[in-house]
């Protein structure tokens, strides 16, 4: 087995030690989740702020560590969710 994993994430290659992460695909996705555009963590675990259309639909979230911020965006057609931006730092 391999020291360390590859993950590919928004045009970016990415490189974890096995140590600290468990390679398996769904933990992959997990941990690239966590991760801005820019291949940056996302501290998750802090508080956030969610916005909803006049639907009910999640179509935005904030995380803020500090002063800093970072957003995702979700867009819905006819109540199916077509785009997730990601998350953004702002």
């Amino acid at each position: 087995m391999p020291d360390t994993v590859d993950i590919q994430y928004g045009g970016r290659r990415l490189r974890a030690d096995l140590v600290s992460f468990v390679a398996s695909a769904e933990s992959a996705r997990l941990f690239a989740s966590q991760l801005d555009t820019d291949g940056e963590i996302v501290p998750v675990w802090k508080a956030h702020t969610f916005d909803y259309d006049g639907a009910g639909n999640l179509v935005g979230d904030t995380v803020t560590d500090g002063g800093t911020m970072w957003t995702r965006t979700y867009t819905f057609v006819n109540g199916a969710q077509k785009t997730d931006s990601g998350w953004v730092k702002a």
